[in-house]
């Protein structure tokens, strides 16, 4: 399968990798993309670990809050929607 290069700037950095490693082009370009992938995932990995302590916060601080009304949700939302269609 070939790569077909179009930008002179990517060429000259493929080929310059090339000559600082001392292989050929497909060698360099194969070991930047799997730096650049690694790179990615460890970055992508850091994200979801960062969100997730987020979401986990928000969890604590929820559970945490007192029960303003012990009934079920439905039961809630049922009161609620009849207040809404009665006009109260």
């Amino acid at each position: 399968m070939a790569l077909n290069i179009k930008n002179a700037e990517v060429d000259r950095l493929a080929r310059r990798a090339a000559e600082l490693r001392e292989t050929g082009i497909t060698e360099a370009v194969q070991a930047a993309l799997e730096r650049d992938v690694v790179l990615l995932e460890e970055e992508r990995e850091k994200q979801t670990r960062d969100f997730l302590a987020k979401v986990r916060k928000a969890q604590a601080r929820i559970a945490a809050a007192p029960v303003l009304d012990p009934r079920p949700a439905d039961e809630i939302m049922d009161e609620l929607n009849d207040d809404v269609l009665d006009g109260r």
